[in-house]
């Protein structure tokens, strides 16, 4: 319960540039990655003939 209450409550969560420091640009909204990413076609699952 410790771990629940204590730990993941929310209270050590704060906001840091680290992803700016390391890619030299700003954070991307996880969602626009992902809309983003999917647009590529790179996640769509081909089926080959004789597995359907």
């Amino acid at each position: 319960m410790y771990l629940f209450t204590r730990v993941l409550d929310g209270r050590n969560e704060y906001v840091t540039d680290g992803i700016q420091r390391a890619l030299g640009r700003p954070a991307k909204d996880f969602s626009d990655y992902a809309r983003d990413v999917a647009k590529t076609g790179v996640w769509a699952v081909k089926i080959k003939k004789d597995e359907r």
